[in-house]
């Protein structure tokens, strides 16, 4: 359910240009993301590639992108500079794997319709 409220929340603020209240913390066109991180069943937090090369850094900061049966596509969030940077790469996760999330300050994301998988 908290993976289904932020997703709605993003998706809102995207439609105006005001304030959700206290469950969004003070969204607005200007912080468009609620970055995440996910804690598996067993212990370890959730990581991705941030590119394809073999080498590539990790992350385990996410924008949830969009929800699909009890899957979530997730964009990936650099925050290896002094500014997040929300990268082109998404990764799905099965939430039965799922023990807990961790919410973030929300930032601003360039969304743009040619994101790789």
């Amino acid at each position: 359910e908290t993976v289904k409220r932020i997703d709605q929340l993003q998706k809102e603020v995207l439609l105006e240009n005001s304030c959700v209240g206290c469950e969004g913390s003070l969204f607005s066109r200007l912080y468009n993301t609620k970055p995440v991180s996910f804690v598996l069943c067993s212990g370890a937090r959730f990581e991705a590639p941030l590119g394809t090369a073999a080498d590539a850094a990790t992350t385990n900061f996410f924008r949830i992108q969009e929800i699909k049966c009890n899957s979530v596509i997730l964009q990936l969030i650099d925050y290896s500079g002094d500014t997040p940077v929300c990268s082109n790469y998404t990764a799905i996760l099965d939430l039965d794997c799922v023990c807990g999330i961790q919410c973030y300050s929300p930032i601003s994301c360039a969304l743009c319709n040619n994101i790789e998988n």
